[in-house]
């Protein structure tokens, strides 16, 4: 059997909803997504150009709530910056709704 973390997985559809948005991808800036782990999170982390900050993405550690954290990059899991700076939704469209207006400039 194949197992992979129901945590990456809802982050992974999270990702790929925030990237079917036309606007981000007409847009010029490159912006590069990479994956993360902070203990029982396994998520992505969204590194937009010309921003003071990394967007984090996975399922929340204690619940089945997305957890969005924003702050400095960090090479391995997140940054205490970031950690200091989550935000949580219900359901997945929140969270990429709230992700989209941040690389779009509205938040």
């Amino acid at each position: 059997m194949i197992y992979k973390h129901p945590s990456l997985l809802r982050a992974e559809a999270i990702i790929n909803m925030v990237m079917a948005d036309q606007h981000l991808v007409e847009s010029k800036d490159h912006i590069i997504i990479g994956a993360y782990q902070n203990g029982r999170e396994q998520g992505y982390k969204i590194c937009p150009p010309n921003q003071n900050g990394t967007i984090y993405v996975a399922q929340e550690r204690r619940s089945d709530d997305i957890v969005v954290y924003v702050g400095k990059y960090s090479m391995q899991g997140i940054s205490e910056d970031a950690y200091m700076h989550s935000r949580t939704f219900g359901d997945e469209f929140r969270a990429v709704e709230y992700i989209r207006a941040m690389l779009r400039g509205r938040i």
